[in-house]
């Protein structure tokens, strides 16, 4: 009888499996040896954190890095571990805390068989601060840091200049000071806001007065815009700035001195506000007298109906304590719509006040008056003495603006000022000869050493003085003209030629001397020479053969020629042959 195929000995099946049996006995031994070898070289590590002097391990996260793929023991997990013996890298991490805690790391070796320990204290970033580094709890919270809330949509910014003017009125009542100053400075932008003055007048009277003092604020921003061309009407702030007048008078300072300086830009000045602004001028308030003198100083001419207040009361504010009030009054008093000489007058005791910027301010206005404030010659002649060289320059250029008659009796202490170490004083006492014309005969020596002056303002002027007004009695003068009529610096050019117009101003008295100054090789001095000759004409007579060898000098300078060729036509009437 047969057997099945399963059961015939020696058949391939049966052979397959008895091989496979044997390969995985094999295999299996071989696994085992292997684990029996790996566990013999491993060790034990255990890892303890430290925060506080609490042991905080659970909560830490252990990274540890070697000879072998990182190993991580998560949060919530304990921290020991099997590790093949070797040297390892060990990070701990304390991230699920409120505290920012700074990670720590270290090293640690670790020999077949062996359990070690490692505990690691953990240090929170609050005492843990490096030279420079900013103080974490003050730090602001950013996205994604631990602890930190999820970052708010910023708001967008806003914008003044697309607020409507019911919202910026609103701001302006707002509790928040910031809120009230963005408004008040938006509504100063006149040429956005111009027709919020009526809106910013129905606060002046509101309840608080942080709100009082952001619409008045406001108001003064308006009362410096610049009107459309100039015209009547186009200003919204002059439309009720009879309603801003009042104020003036308000028991409020702030609301007071908003008013006095929409007042002193007004284009068109309230005129009623003037007797206000004169109980300013009266206040303990410093500020106050201050606003209400730069009001009245405003330009323009002041009504004549208020002149007696203020003929009254801008003298006594010439005497306040306060250097400003006190220059301001005087701005004041050049518009006041009163006699002249009686404002000089008012003027003049402040020409000592001690202080220079308020002496020169008077001495301007002084001067503005003009010839009705001869009445206070004196006085300038004596404020011309000041230890400060700018006084002393305007209370002479003042009297610059004066007629002969006032000037004349002062030529000798006018001219002692040529002498001043400050080229301006000189100028300026020029300036003053120069008004007393031919009465400044006295002063006829200074001037003619004036002519050397280094600074060839006072050089020209003392020569236009001598060439205008005292020519025939000034020959003394003559080789001082001649030495400035000679200088070759160009900042002396129009003071050489009026140099030689004076000599030709004196006609035949000063012709042998410019006979001597043709004799000269400085082309431009022949030239000016020769012009001064051309002026004298036929008296000059004696120059004409010196003037033929210029004209016939081909090696002469074209213009030094020139000049020759013209003055020998005025000297002998007739055109020279070339």
């Amino acid at each position: 009888m047969t057997k099945p195929a399963a059961q015939r000995v020696g058949s391939p099946r049966s052979r397959f499996t008895r091989w496979l049996v044997v390969v995985t006995s094999v295999l299996i031994v071989v696994s085992m040896l292997a684990s029996v070898s790996v566990l013999a070289n491993q060790g034990e590590l255990e890892v303890i954190a430290i925060l506080g002097g609490e042991d905080v391990s659970l909560a830490a996260q252990v990274i540890i890095m070697g000879n072998m793929m990182p190993a991580v023991m998560e949060e919530g997990s304990p921290k020991k571990i099997a590790l093949p013996a070797g040297t390892y890298d060990v990070m701990i991490m304390l991230v699920e805390t409120e505290a920012m805690v700074m990670p720590a790391q270290a090293k640690v070796t670790l020999a077949a068989g062996e359990s070690k320990t490692l505990t690691v204290e953990l240090q929170s970033m609050g005492g843990f601060m490096m030279p420079g580094m900013p103080d974490m709890s003050e730090m602001p919270e950013m996205p994604g840091m631990p602890g930190a809330q999820p970052a708010a949509p910023a708001e967008p910014e806003f914008d003044p200049e697309a607020a409507s003017t019911n919202e910026l009125l609103t701001m302006l009542q707002s509790d928040d000071e910031a809120e009230r100053q963005l408004a008040s400075k938006e509504f100063g932008v006149a040429y956005r806001r111009r027709d919020a003055a009526a809106d910013l007048l129905g606060l002046l009277e509101h309840r608080e007065a942080a709100v009082r003092s952001a619409a008045m604020d406001a108001l003064v921003r308006l009362g410096r815009e610049q009107p459309d061309g100039k015209k009547i009407g186009t200003r919204p702030i002059d439309d009720v700035m009879d309603r801003i007048v009042p104020y003036l008078g308000h028991g409020d300072l702030e609301l007071r001195l908003g008013a006095a300086a929409i007042v002193a830009d007004a284009w068109y000045f309230p005129h009623h506000s003037i007797p206000l602004l004169v109980q300013g001028l009266e206040e303990s308030h410093v500020p106050m007298r201050i606003a209400a003198a730069k009001a009245l100083a405003a330009w323009g001419q002041k009504s004549a109906e208020y002149s007696p207040q203020l003929m009254s009361a801008l003298p006594r504010a010439l005497n306040d304590a306060e250097s400003q009030v006190r220059m301001l009054a005087a701005e004041a008093m050049r518009w006041v719509d009163y006699d002249g000489g009686e404002r000089a007058a008012a003027l003049a005791p402040a020409l000592f006040d001690g202080n220079a910027d308020v002496q020169i301010k008077v001495a301007q206005v002084i001067e503005g008056i003009g010839a009705e404030a001869v009445i206070v010659a004196d006085q300038l002649i004596r404020a011309a003495n000041d230890s400060d060289g700018t006084v002393r320059q305007y209370a002479l250029k003042t009297m610059g603006h004066f007629p002969s008659a006032a000037v004349a009796p002062h030529v000798g202490v006018i001219a002692q000022h040529l002498t001043d170490t400050n080229d301006s004083v000189r100028t300026a006492a020029l300036e003053a000869l120069w008004a007393a014309g031919p009465a400044a005969r006295p002063a006829l020596d200074a001037l003619s050493a004036a002519l050397l002056d280094p600074s060839w303002r006072v050089a020209q002027g003392a020569a236009r003085i001598i060439q205008q007004h005292l020519a025939p009695d000034a020959i003394a003068a003559i080789p001082n003209l001649a030495q400035l009529l000679q200088q070759d610096d160009r900042s002396f050019r129009e003071a050489a030629a009026t140099a030689a117009f004076a000599m030709a101003a004196m006609g035949e008295a000063a012709v042998p001397t410019l006979i001597e100054l043709l004799s000269k090789e400085e082309p431009t001095t022949l030239y000016r020479a020769a012009t001064a000759l051309n002026t004298i004409g036929p008296d000059a007579a004696p120059a004409v053969p010196r003037l033929e060898e210029i004209l016939h000098d081909d090696g002469q300078h074209d213009e030094a020629r020139r000049a020759a060729y013209f003055a020998l036509i005025s000297i002998t009437g007739e055109e020279p042959e070339m």
